[in-house]
């Protein structure tokens, strides 16, 4: 295996998209805030739109994706429900203060409504959770038509795995142009604190169908010409010759352990298990795409690779009665070729502990889908934007869907893999978590006086850091 550099010939697509009505919306911004979501106000200088152009595939690989994406400077403003200014960027200046937006994705930057990735010039935390672990300068805004992407980090979470990227509904406005709902999440990337906690000498790495789009800056894979591996951490560009073969040397062994079902020895095995559970779960259809990432906390070092996060639900829900698409990859079969192998345990027993809980926690959280209060900001802006994009949300309709999908599965996977155990960790706090009856809205401050939290959900104050906080000034909580 070696980093290899190759010429490849793309065709450059000039995409011409259509939209149920390309108007822009008229709402003012005091409308759009009294939706009930965060506003996040972006203003480009000169006003410029981020753009991309569009590219095919060269032969004996797949997909479609997009080039030349450019990187729109600006600022960025968030308001809450309540008409205040939660987090101003500043005017954009490098390394200073500001922002950049760019159109990302594959197949999902073909969609009318694009999605972006923000890179902050200083670190913040635009989730706004008070703690200065969690700043960060990449963050991501995703589509979600049908709550998948939270109802799949919501199984990433019940399942346990090592981290789960946060995020929350905000309504987004694009040079004065209203552009509806999107799910503002943590993307991936090293953070010590509060992502994934690799070293300086670590890595984290994407087994990639879209290896060809990236300049030559990827890995070879044995598996297959069609999946390569591209980098998340460290940038290609900052890798030194030196820590380029390490890594290339890393994915050689692993590639060879489960080729010579040694991956066992090279494999985290609990977060293995978990990836595929997750997956299972969720029934995803695809089962070799993009969002595959594997890291190592140092090299060389004694650690095991692990999988995760769990990312990419754009095609979950579509395996019933079937095991989910991974299954069907070549360089997994070993995995399940024996209920008797340390890994088959691992994934049995993770199912039979913690299964129960996972069930009941997805309950609560359907419950809280059809019944808190917060949901109702996304239902108001999806009926906002209905005329521009068409995707009106029903609670009742999408918490069914869910219901009889997780019923449904549940009830396959145990005819699969044996009944749960009995037992449900007390320290699960699922129903004090999704306790919607007592979900109501609170502003949040600190000691100095300064709110943190505007109309904080019982979720969002439970997940504050240790400390003493003032609740619309009448009482304090201690964590």
């Amino acid at each position: 295996m070696k980093s290899t550099y190759k010429s490849l010939i793309f065709l450059i697509l000039i995409f011409s998209s259509y939209s149920f009505n390309t108007r822009a919306s008229s709402l003012s911004l005091e409308e759009i805030i009294d939706l009930g979501l965060n506003v996040l106000v972006i203003d480009t200088e000169n006003n410029e739109e981020p753009s991309c152009e569009y590219v095919s595939h060269p032969e004996g690989s797949m997909g479609m994706s997009i080039t030349n994406a450019t990187k729109v400077p600006g600022s960025i403003k968030i308001y809450s429900p309540a008409g205040e200014i939660l987090y101003y960027s500043g005017a954009y200046e490098k390394g200073e203060s500001g922002m950049t937006i760019k159109i990302r994705g594959n197949t999902s930057a073909y969609y009318d409504k694009k999605p972006y990735k923000i890179k902050l010039q200083k670190k913040s935390d635009l989730l706004l959770r008070g703690d200065k672990k969690y700043y960060d300068k990449n963050w991501v805004l995703l589509n979600d038509y049908s709550l998948k992407v939270a109802m799949g980090f919501e199984v990433s979470r019940l399942i346990k795995m090592d981290w789960t990227p946060a995020g929350e509904y905000v309504n987004v406005i694009l040079n004065g142009d209203y552009k509806g709902y999107y799910y503002l999440v943590e993307s991936v990337e090293r953070n010590q604190n509060a992502r994934i906690d690799v070293s300086e000498d670590g890595f984290i790495i994407e087994h990639d169908p879209y290896w060809w789009n990236e300049n030559g800056e990827y890995l070879d894979s044995e598996f297959s010409p069609s999946y390569n591996y591209t980098f998340k951490y460290p940038d290609y560009e900052d890798i030194s010759i030196d820590q380029l073969n390490r890594i290339q040397n890393e994915i050689e062994i692993y590639e060879s352990s489960l080729k010579n079902d040694t991956f066992e020895d090279y494999v985290d095995l609990e977060s293995l298990a978990k990836w595929f559970l997750g997956h299972d779960i969720l029934g995803t259809w695809d089962g070799g795409g993009a969002n595959f990432y594997l890291y190592k906390f140092a090299v060389p070092s004694p650690s095991l690779i692990k999988f995760g996060p769990l990312w990419d639900f754009d095609s979950i829900l579509k395996m019933e009665n079937k095991w989910s698409g991974p299954h069907n990859q070549s360089r997994f079969a070993t995995f399940f070729k024996s209920i008797d192998t340390p890994f088959m345990k691992n994934y049995i027993s993770i199912w039979k502990n913690q299964g129960k809980e996972i069930k009941k926690g997805l309950e609560e959280y359907i419950l809280y889908i059809r019944e808190g209060k917060q949901w109702q900001g996304v239902v108001k802006s999806s009926e906002a934007t209905a005329p521009i994009w068409g995707d009106t949300l029903n609670l009742n309709e999408i918490s069914d869907m869910y219901e009889d999908w997780f019923n449904n599965r549940f009830e396959w996977l145990s005819q699969q893999l044996g009944e749960f155990n009995d037992e449900i960790s007390d320290e699960s706090g699922v129903n004090s978590i999704y306790d919607y009856d007592k979900d109501i809205l609170k502003d949040v401050y600190n000691l100095q006086g300064i709110k943190i939290l505007s109309k904080a959900s019982t979720q969002e104050i439970k997940n504050l850091p240790p400390g003493i906080y003032f609740i619309n000034h009448q009482k304090f909580v201690i964590k």
